[in-house]
């Protein structure tokens, strides 16, 4: 999406998907898999009640994919997935 922004040019999608739901399934191995270290360690956080940066990142993220999915399947709205997958790889 932000290359069509700065350049204007459009990317095709494969297989005829909807360009959200492409980003959509893109952006969730990178979120889950990438960030599996900082929900095992926002888990311990709630556990011993010590919020930590591994909690601000766990939350933001995982609202954005909740966010995510239902923009991109029960409302309209913009998506977030880049800065999701953004979040989880800084």
């Amino acid at each position: 999406m932000l290359v069509k922004e700065l350049t204007g040019i459009e990317l095709p999608v494969p297989f005829g998907l909807d360009p959200n739901v492409f980003m959509l399934l893109l952006a969730t191995p990178v979120v889950f898999y990438g960030g599996w270290m900082f929900y095992v360690d926002a888990m311990h956080a709630i556990k011993n009640r010590t919020p930590n940066l591994a909690l601000l990142v766990t939350i933001s993220v995982l609202s954005a994919c909740i966010f995510n999915v239902g923009a991109t399947f029960f409302f309209k709205a913009e998506t977030f997935s880049e800065a999701a997958t953004v979040l989880m790889i800084s």
